[in-house]
């Protein structure tokens, strides 16, 4: 996603991806690599809104499943969207042309492969999303 991602001048430097863990999933790579692009567009634009960030995406192995941590450092979601932010046609950015489709998606997809995404947040911090995905058997 990240070699493929239509990046502005300046943008990919905001993005370190820690490559000390790699595993294999069971899925569809254009299918993921449109979670991927949905994560690093919203990120960037909360850079952007927020003037100041940067990105990270950590891979962990886990017992049962397999993470992917996406982070970034512009402003946080605002607490009382977080319970509201996967569900379809729910966004914070309407009036900016955010129709609330692609989080959706992300939890759909991410959920039709056996795991789920969730969301941490801190207001004026960070945003961290959760990807994960089941374990191989023979990991």
């Amino acid at each position: 996603a990240l070699e493929h991602y239509p990046f502005k001048p300046g943008e990919k430097e905001l993005i370190t991806l820690d490559k000390s863990q790699d595993f294999e999933y069971r899925g569809d790579f254009l299918l993921t690599t449109h979670i991927f692009y949905n994560l690093i567009k919203n990120a960037l634009e909360a850079i952007t809104e927020a003037n100041r960030g940067t990105i990270t995406i950590k891979p962990e192995l886990r017992e049962q499943f397999n993470k992917i941590i996406f982070r970034d450092t512009a402003m946080g979601v605002n607490q009382e969207f977080v319970p509201n932010m996967f569900n379809l046609f729910e966004s914070q950015k309407i009036t900016t042309g955010g129709g609330g489709l692609g989080l959706a998606f992300c939890k759909e997809i991410m959920q039709s492969y056996g795991g789920d995404i969730t969301c941490n947040s801190v207001g004026g911090k960070f945003t961290e999303f959760v990807l994960r995905f089941p374990r191989e058997k023979n990991q």
